[in-house]
């Protein structure tokens, strides 16, 4: 029982860091909208920006006003992918958390749920962030390969066969348990 009461420790300590992590990427969304709205609402005045930013550092002279507009759309989208699997994951460990146990029928779809989620928003997160530099002309700003959420998407599913596992041990050991009683 050791083992189960360090696993739902594990759970709760991670639940914890994924409402953190996603607090932080729901921020980050905001900012970037805000400054999203602003580049457009003083679009008069952007390339007087962009130019101003030029002079600051030569990292800014190739920008216009579309690529800076697409760099920040190209943030938006991640902020916010992230900031959903973050919330998926959440709501996945709190619900396990508080079962006392991931070793349930319920748990076992949850966690390859959230791998199949996780790996969903990984692929709406490349194709609009390909999106965004093919429309706009960014080139080698970003990188927009993200290997990382198919990655964790599949260790989450691989987990889910784990569980569904042990599930099936304990209900194994659960009517063997009966079966001696009843005898």
């Amino acid at each position: 029982m050791r083992s189960l009461q360090l696993i739902n420790t594990g759970y709760k300590v991670i639940s914890i860091i994924c409402a953190i992590a996603m607090v932080f990427c729901f921020v980050a969304v905001g900012l970037t909208l805000f400054s999203i709205l602003t580049l457009n609402f003083l679009s008069i005045n952007a390339d007087l920006i962009i130019d101003q930013m030029s002079s600051y550092s030569d990292m800014f002279i190739e920008f216009t006003y579309t690529k800076l507009n697409g760099m920040l759309f190209l943030g938006l989208v991640t902020a916010l992918s992230q900031g959903v699997m973050f919330l998926f994951a959440r709501r996945y460990f709190k619900t396990q958390y508080e079962a006392g146990t991931p070793f349930t029928a319920d748990g076992t779809n949850a966690v390859r749920t959230l791998g199949i989620l996780i790996i969903v928003v990984g692929l709406v997160q490349d194709i609009a962030s390909a999106i965004v530099v093919n429309q706009t002309g960014i080139e080698n700003i970003t990188d927009i390969s993200n290997s990382m959420p198919l990655f964790f998407g599949i260790v989450f599913i691989c987990l889910s066969f784990i569980y569904r596992y042990v599930v099936e041990i304990l209900n194994g050991q659960d009517q063997d348990n009966e079966n001696r009683r009843d005898q």
